[in-house]
């Protein structure tokens, strides 16, 4: 008797149809593999994007608005060809990728709900990732479990599962459709446009400057006294390019963080910012306690231009056009291929698991950059503009006063020593003496061109080192502060311990105006070495979350002594900056 022989190609091929075999018509498949694309498209494509844009207004240069109809018709046209390419796909084979695609949109929204943790705000601080292995690994099992929910019951009732992908795709439509619904409607605090939607500083004028008097005010993000330290000990002559240049070691900012920090260094206001909304804020801080820089300024024959965000400074429209020169209300036409590559890149970061998630970190300034075709609104930059001061002109007889923020030795670190772009990631001292050598760079050609003699300038930080920005502060938090007043070119930097901060800088600002500055406090170098003075620190802890609080300090003394900051107060925060 033979014995019947069965080939492993058999086996094969019988496995092959029946994971391929289906008596389900094409529009059937249709309805199952539109609902799972549906739920992904609506939510990776779609929604995730427009949320995250409407509620980061401040620090856009766009809108929800502008990303509508381009995520929009992106959502629908993956949508449609995605479902009907996968139901084509016949059998067990379509089913696990239908049930794939439902538990990853699931699992990834669950993750933007519960599981992002303290990731913290995309401002170009370096997350701690590997702070996180615990967060990572329960992370990992919910996604597990949700995928093994799903599979399961695919392969326990078939019935079953064709209600769960129904289901879940509404479900997940529906609860984001609502908050979407807010935002179109304008119901949510913080969501929309800017405050002052429309306007932006350009880049125009960057290079040109007066044959009369030139206020020249650098600032560097996030430039700690410890910074520079460090960089000396790299190279001891780094500072040699500050001619005619004051340094002072013992000066600090207001605050911690870039908002208010940088507003507060031309105002030097003493209202309190995160207790009052933040557009209040910004509005009264220009004009408070009798003090408007921009008016005293314009008043001494001054052209203000600015070369910031313009969010971080302003809130009131008609203040910033009656005095800053260098605003333009066209952003040139929207790169749709640029736009849709971050949004994905975006959506990315904030629904996948927190393991995923360092491969596709970025900073603001990546979300704002290039997003325009023959854009002139100013970025974050510092490579970008840093040749441009080497073909300065002096074009103007008007006494020209200028603000510059650069991103100094805050991260993503870019810059290599010499100032130029690099093509990896580099180190905050590394990226320090580049921006320095840059200025340097600059100052050179003021020389040259026979300006810099009359020209007062100001290099300083927004703010220092805050180290964490969940916990209160752990050390002495100097910033980096010179200033060369005019007319003091061809004297060697010195030094200065005299007890400064970021409110000093609008009265030096008023005296280099030659106005009375009075009514601004006192100017740097009218600030004695042994003055009493009690300078105030605010920062911000878990800022973003529902227990956001904010630590006051006060410094009496030498600011590079942990211990002569004694904390004062701690407070709800009421409104959020970031």
């Amino acid at each position: 008797m033979a014995i019947p022989q069965s080939s492993g190609r058999t086996d094969l091929e019988k496995k092959w149809k029946a994971l391929w075999a289906d008596k389900r018509s094409y529009k059937k498949r249709l309805v199952f593999s539109g609902a799972a694309m549906l739920g992904a498209c609506f939510t990776f494509l779609f929604f995730g994007p427009i949320e995250m844009v409407a509620f980061s207004s401040s620090f856009l240069t766009y809108s929800y608005k502008d990303i509508l109809g381009i995520m929009a018709i992106a959502a629908i046209a993956v949508c449609v060809a995605g479902a009907a390419v996968i139901a084509l796909i016949k059998g067990k084979l379509f089913n696990y990728i239908v049930t794939f695609i439902s538990a990853f949109t699931v699992a990834g929204y669950l993750q933007a709900l519960l599981l992002n943790g303290s990731l913290g705000s995309l401002n170009g601080d370096a997350v701690s990732w590997y702070n996180m292995k615990a967060e990572m690994i329960s992370g990992l099992l919910v996604w597990l479990m949700v995928f093994l929910v799903f599979y399961c019951i695919l392969y326990f009732s078939r019935d079953i599962w064709k209600k769960l992908v129904l289901f879940s795709t509404a479900l997940l439509v529906a609860m984001q459709f609502v908050p979407l619904i807010g935002i179109m409607t304008g119901v949510y605090e913080g969501a929309g446009e800017s405050v002052v939607s429309g306007l932006y500083f350009s880049d125009n004028g960057m290079y040109e400057f007066s044959e009369k008097d030139n206020i020249l005010v650098f600032v560097l993000d996030r430039m700690d006294f410890d910074y520079i330290e460090s960089v000396l000990q790299e190279d001891p002559s780094i500072l040699d390019g500050l001619d005619g240049f004051t340094g002072y070691s013992n000066a600090v900012s207001k605050y911690a963080r870039t908002k208010p920090a940088l507003n507060h260094v031309l105002t030097g206001s003493d209202l309190l910012a995160y207790s009052i909304p933040n557009s209040e804020f910004l509005k009264e801080s220009w004009t408070r306690g009798g003090m408007n820089l921009m008016q005293d300024l314009t008043e001494q024959g001054y052209g203000i231009e600015m070369y910031a965000s313009i969010q971080d400074l302003f809130s009131d429209t008609e203040f910033v056009t009656e005095y800053v020169s260098n605003l333009t209300t066209s952003r040139g036409k929207i790169n749709v291929s640029m736009m849709l590559r971050k949004m994905l890149y975006l959506s990315a970061y904030r629904y996948l698991p927190i393991s995923m998630k360092p491969f596709f970190w970025a900073d603001t300034n990546f979300y704002n950059s290039q997003m325009y075709v023959n854009s002139e609104i100013y970025e974050m930059d510092d490579a970008k503009y840093a040749p441009g001061f080497l073909n300065s002109t002096v074009v103007r007889d008007q006494n020209s006063f200028k603000f510059y923020h650069f991103n100094g030795p805050h991260e993503p670190f870019v810059l290599n020593a010499d100032g130029t772009k690099s093509d990896h990631y580099t180190t905050a001292e590394e990226q320090m003496m580049g921006t320095l050598n840059n200025i340097y760079a600059a100052f050179d050609k003021l020389k040259e061109l026979g300006v810099y003699e009359n020209t007062a300038i100001i290099i300083t930080a927004d703010h220092g080192d805050a180290v964490h920005d969940e916990i209160p502060l752990t050390k002495a938090t100097r910033i980096g502060l010179f200033y060369k007043p005019s007319g003091s070119a061809g004297t060697p930097l010195t030094w200065s311990s005299a007890p400064v901060s970021t409110e000093n800088i609008p009265a030096t600002i008023i005296k280099e105006a030659g106005a009375d500055e009075t009514v601004y406090g006192i100017a740097l170098d009218d600030v004695a070495e042994d003055a009493d003075v009690v300078r105030e620190y605010y920062k911000s802890v878990n800022e973003g979350k529902m227990d956001a609080s904010v630590y006051r300090y006060e410094i009496i003394g030498d600011a590079s002594v942990y211990e002569n900051w004694e904390l004062t107060d701690v407070f709800d925060m009421q409104y959020k900056f970031y």
